[in-house]
């Protein structure tokens, strides 16, 4: 019986830190991530992660998931393993609320906080949790 044998390769290509953001505010994190959101602002929940590194400066963004107008169905098992093939120091998840309402709901609470544990059990920090709609930002954390 031949046994099998698989290797994965991660290649990394970023720019020089000279010519990332840095990030130092929550609207600087909103301002950069606005973008990814642009198609689905109003019609469909979708969460995003922005994997930082110790300078926090960007690394990756990674969709976790989108759902529908009220609700999002978010793959944690992706946060995590994005986190540790990025060598990531510190994650923010963001999501929206076509709604435009910027209050947390319950699910968002209770998911910011499992995110938050699981994350410190890998020794790395979820630096902050918005809700972006149109007309601004509010953090959970």
């Amino acid at each position: 019986m031949k046994s099998l044998s698989f290797e994965t390769h991660i290649k990394y290509k970023r720019k020089k830190p000279s010519e990332l953001p840095k990030f130092g505010a929550p609207s600087e994190i909103v301002a950069f991530l606005k973008p990814y959101f642009r198609e689905n602002m109003q019609y469909s929940e979708v969460m995003f992660a922005l994997f930082l590194d110790q300078a926090n400066q960007p690394i990756c963004v990674t969709k976790l998931g989108e759902g529908t107008l009220s609700a999002c169905l978010v793959n944690t098992a992706k946060l995590y393993q994005t986190a540790i093939l990025s060598n990531c120091k510190s994650v923010v998840i963001a999501h929206n609320h076509p709604s435009g309402n910027l209050k947390a709901s319950d699910a968002d609470i209770n998911l910011t906080r499992k995110i938050s544990d699981s994350l410190e059990l890998l020794d790395l920090k979820l630096l902050d949790s918005l809700i972006v709609t149109d007309k601004g930002f509010e953090q959970i954390i």
